[in-house]
């Protein structure tokens, strides 16, 4: 990914956040509903994020395949996954819906810019993992 981090932001609160987001995760991995109905939130606010930069089209195909990913999860399709990349993933995305964070998404242009950090934080862990799931889905 070309999309460089932003060392302004400070990486330990997003790191902190991230842990918290990560205990409420694990327990709506353990709840496939849960889970499936999570994806619709983050595929609404998804839809709300816009622009036709090549780093604001990354992001979103970033998150289309996470998302992707805790569906087929969630469904029993692919479980050839480390729980920990499915927590991550699930975590970083509970934050990227969450409006009041470390930046508020409420404020205009940097509101999303922390969410979108973390969640390319998380990819960059687990790039692995969400490629081997890409090629798992190509093959379905």
């Amino acid at each position: 990914m070309g999309i460089k981090y932003n060392e302004s932001i400070n990486l330990h609160y997003l790191q902190s956040y991230q842990s918290l987001a990560n205990k409420k995760a694990e327990k709506m991995v353990k709840d496939p509903d849960r889970l499936k109905k999570f994806t619709e939130r983050v595929l609404s606010k998804l839809g709300k994020l816009t622009g036709q930069s090549e780093n604001i089209q990354q992001v979103q195909g970033v998150i289309r395949s996470m998302v992707k990913m805790l569906k087929a999860y969630a469904s029993g399709e692919y479980r050839v996954v480390p729980l920990r990349s499915i927590i991550a993933i699930s975590g970083s995305l509970i934050y990227f819906v969450t409006p009041v964070d470390l930046i508020p998404d409420f404020i205009p242009i940097s509101g999303l810019f922390d969410d979108l950090t973390l969640l390319l934080m998380v990819y960059k862990n687990i790039r692995n993992d969400i490629q081997a799931f890409e090629l798992w889905s190509l093959s379905q």
